[in-house]
């Protein structure tokens, strides 16, 4: 790691939080070094001005990642607005306020005619669509979670991204990352019905 990644991972409060920072950057050098043909550490980074990292060595490359407990999602394409999101689901959340809060009226009521045994597993598939767009965007929290409905593509097994207006956000592609047990994960990129290679280790 170089200094500036060093001083974050310090800022963590706790040792295994400092250990996973440490884990998830030396593994991205190592995956980016595959995918660029660069020595692990000639990589550098920067980021935008709502945080998204970017590659300061390569103008054609990107990739994403997000990590909840022990678990790293990485994601990488030659499309710019790609972005990922893993989220452990916990039972101690209150995910009914949380979904009136930050959820659209269209995911609001979708949710609303699930069975509640259904409901948190759903909560938080849908929290992660939701933050993998942002992700995706590059926009941070700066783009509000309800200015934006994730709703199943009628016909297709990915989702679209409507607006606050209701219209459809054209060229987009929503899909869940199924297989992660204990855990809800998705990937949104800025591409219609994308070819996705996915692997675990």
């Amino acid at each position: 790691m170089n200094e500036e990644e060093k001083f974050r991972a310090n800022k963590f409060r706790f040792p295994e939080d400092q250990f996973r920072f440490t884990i998830g950057r030396g593994v991205l050098r190592i995956l980016l070094s595959r995918y660029l043909g660069l020595q692990p550490e000639r990589i550098s980074f920067f980021t935008n001005k709502h945080g998204k990292l970017f590659i300061s060595n390569s103008t054609q490359f990107f990739f994403n990642l997000s990590h909840s407990q022990d678990i790293i999602l990485y994601a990488f394409s030659d499309i710019e607005f790609i972005g990922v999101d893993v989220e452990q689901i916990k039972e101690n959340t209150n995910c009914h306020n949380l979904a009136k809060r930050f959820f659209s009226e269209q995911e609001n009521f979708n949710l609303g005619l699930l069975p509640p045994e259904k409901f948190r597993e759903n909560f938080f598939r849908c929290w992660s669509r939701k933050e993998a767009f942002v992700k995706a965007k590059g926009t941070g929290l700066s783009l509000p979670l309800k200015s934006f409905s994730i709703i199943h593509a009628e016909k297709y097994s990915f989702f679209e991204v409507l607006n606050e207006d209701g219209d459809l956000l054209t060229g987009w592609t929503v899909c869940d990352l199924k297989g992660i047990i204990g855990y809800s994960s998705a990937l949104a990129v800025n591409l219609l019905n994308p070819s996705i290679d996915y692997y675990s280790f």
